[in-house]
């Protein structure tokens, strides 16, 4: 028999991935991002040549869980709230501590060539300062940079404790990392190089779902400006409300709609009365399954993605794809997408005046919309090859694994 290549990963799942294998009691969890489905469909389609073993936490199971779907072994621990009247992020804080002896037990069982850990900001990573097998740790964002957002600044005490903890753990992770992946953009690299310059550093791009759908500008659109993201203060979201505010204060009225994930019913009320007060026309969809969610970049004029701190945002890429011109904020790795053509409308981060000037002259005309919508086809186009990522991710598994960790 083949020996296989055993890999432990170490990530979010969302329940209806797995639904048939859970109890019917538990509830339905949907914070995995997108591509961490696309992640594990790569590798169904290798099971042939990797023994991938998945590994994570569920808070509703009482006892672990264990079963393989696809060619892939999942392995769900069982973990509690300590304090289920308070915030999820006090639970986040305390829960790390007491799961990390329960994730290196079932490591040991597995004993893997190689453990892969998605996300230095996920609560589960402080897995890795225990783990005695080669780490390979693959970047999906950095927490420390929330620092650049106001929001910051205005933390009471016990959330910028939490919030500090949270960011100084990331960076310990990278400052003590042997080997780094999921390298993206020359920014993203700058970055670690600045934390940890001996680190081994591994090139390869997420997997996305490359859209099948295109817009159409004779279509009519159901909203001028579409804002499809996580709904929070940090993606931009209030930003960009104000922007449209002060637009309409000028006679320009462009309706706005929401897609994506909202913190809290609070804070939905609180964008609701931000844009009554503005004067600003919302709907907020909230979070949609793939195909709707895709649909709503070709029924808008323009997408608005104002964030403060993105590596390469999945949702700016699908309206590349789709044909929707978009306007970002100079983040991180987005100016990347402008080297070879302008393909994005980028105005400095922060600039709340430079936001609205932008989504005048952008909706103020078409062939501009058309020109920008064309060029970014075309670059993402180039840079974006799913095919590619599965041999580069072996590649780098079989350079860590000859170096013995």
């Amino acid at each position: 028999m083949k020996n296989l290549l055993k890999v432990v990963w170490i990530c979010d799942i969302n329940s209806k991935d797995i639904a048939a294998f859970l109890p019917r009691e538990i509830k339905e969890k949907e914070k995995a991002a997108p591509f961490d489905k696309l992640f594990r469909d790569i590798f169904e389609e290798h099971s042939e040549s990797l023994e991938l073993h998945l590994v994570t936490d569920y808070e509703s199971l009482s006892e672990n869980l264990c079963f393989v779907k696809n060619g892939i072994t999942y392995h769900l621990i069982a973990t509690k709230q300590l304090f289920k009247k308070y915030k999820y992020e006090f639970n986040a804080l305390t829960k790390s501590i007491f799961i990390r002896r329960k994730y290196n037990k079932v490591i040991n069982q597995i004993s893997p060539d190689l453990v892969c850990i998605f996300g230095t900001e996920i609560i589960r990573s402080h897995v890795f300062f225990d783990i005695k097998y080669p780490v390979l740790v693959i970047i999906q964002g950095f927490i420390h940079h929330y620092k650049r957002h106001p929001e910051y600044s205005a933390l009471n005490f016990i959330n910028r404790f939490i919030m500090n903890h949270y960011m100084n753990r990331e960076l310990k992770i990278l400052k003590k990392a042997k080997y780094i992946g999921g390298i993206r953009t020359k920014a993203m690299e700058e970055v670690i190089d600045g934390i940890n310059p001996k680190v081994k550093k591994y090139k390869f791009w997420y997997p996305i779902s490359i859209p099948n759908i295109q817009k159409v500008y004779d279509k009519k659109c159901d909203a001028d400006i579409a804002f499809i993201a996580r709904v929070n203060p940090q993606k931009g979201i209030e930003d960009l409300i104000i922007a449209l505010g002060l637009l309409c204060s000028e006679n320009y009225n462009y309706s706005l709609k929401v897609i994506g994930n909202i913190s809290s019913p609070d804070y939905k009320l609180k964008l609701l009365k931000m844009c009554e007060d503005r004067h600003v026309a919302i709907t907020i969809k909230g979070f949609l399954p793939d195909d709707e969610m895709l649909n709503e970049f070709a029924t808008s004029k323009l997408y608005v993605i104002p964030t403060y701190f993105d590596i390469m945002p999945g949702t700016l890429i699908h309206s590349m794809f789709i044909g929707t011109p978009a306007i970002a904020y100079a983040t991180d790795g987005i100016p990347e997408l402008n080297e070879e053509e302008e393909s994005v409308f980028l105005v400095g981060r922060g600039d709340i005046n430079g936001l609205k000037n932008a989504i005048k002259t952008m909706m103020a005309n078409e062939e501009l919309r058309r020109g920008y919508a064309e060029r970014a086809q075309r670059v993402i186009r180039r840079k974006i090859d799913n095919d590619k990522i599965y041999d580069e991710m072996m590649a780098a598994f079989k350079d860590i694994i000859s170096n013995k960790g």
